[in-house]
């Protein structure tokens, strides 16, 4: 929560103490976070950082997300580095497992230059 600036909104507990969900900002967006429960069809991510969902979360500076991400357990899946569009990402797995990329815009780009980019990259590659 601390890596995005994150403010909790709403926070239910389940029977046991733990958060049963959670409604969070995060800048001008609102997440609604929900535990795995037996009697509904959520679940946590694999233990393998492997999940079905990344989230995309922009931020005002990575570098310093990264930092705070990391002072917190995060692992780093994919470290940080800028993007042929025109972003500064990395990705990362929370202490829950959860899969986060987290960018900054560092450069605005036409579809016409990210479209170039994407051929020279796949020149490079072969």
């Amino acid at each position: 929560m601390k890596t995005f600036g994150a403010e909790v909104r709403l926070r239910r507990p389940g029977p046991d103490g733990t958060v049963a969900h959670a409604m969070i900002t995060i800048g001008p967006a609102m997440l609604m976070i929900e535990s795995e429960w037996p009697t509904l069809p959520s679940r946590a991510p694999k233990p393998d950082g492997s999940s079905p969902v990344v989230m995309y979360v922009y931020v005002v500076d990575v570098d310093e997300a990264m930092a705070r991400a990391t002072a917190a357990g995060a692992h780093v899946l994919v470290s940080t580095k800028n993007q042929f569009w025109g972003d500064r990402t990395a990705l990362i797995m929370d202490p829950s497992g959860h899969v986060w990329t987290i960018a900054s815009r560092i450069e605005e780009t036409s579809e016409a230059e990210r479209k170039d980019r994407w051929s020279n990259i796949l020149t490079d590659q072969t």
